[in-house]
């Protein structure tokens, strides 16, 4: 039997004399499977997560990872995981203060 991903979803937004800024995240977790061009099958897990923050909605942060694992089949045992950020001004225009997209595969 196959099974959809499972998708969690969730959204903070805070206004107002104190509580200025804008806050989410979110979490998808699910499975997949794959049959390959050159033959074969492989099947796993996979989990993405990201957020968002900002104070003044001039400037914010963001982190997303992505996790997946072959478990059985082609490539069984392989893992790959990616993790981004970046902080600084949110205007597109403008370069960002940190910045990295760094993957493993192993």
């Amino acid at each position: 039997m196959s099974r959809g991903p499972r998708i969690d979803y969730r959204h903070r937004r805070g206004r107002g004399a104190e509580s200025i800024g804008d806050h989410g995240t979110f979490t998808q977790t699910g499975t997949f499977s794959a049959v390959l061009d050159q033959g074969g099958t492989s099947s796993g897990r996979f989990t993405v997560w990201g957020n968002f923050n900002t104070a003044d909605g001039v400037t914010g942060n963001s982190t997303f990872t992505f996790n997946l694992t072959v478990k059985s089949g082609v490539g069984a045992g392989t893992s790959y995981h990616e993790n981004a950020h970046f902080t600084g001004s949110l205007d597109p225009a403008v370069d960002p203060k940190v910045a990295f997209d760094k993957t493993r595969c192993s």
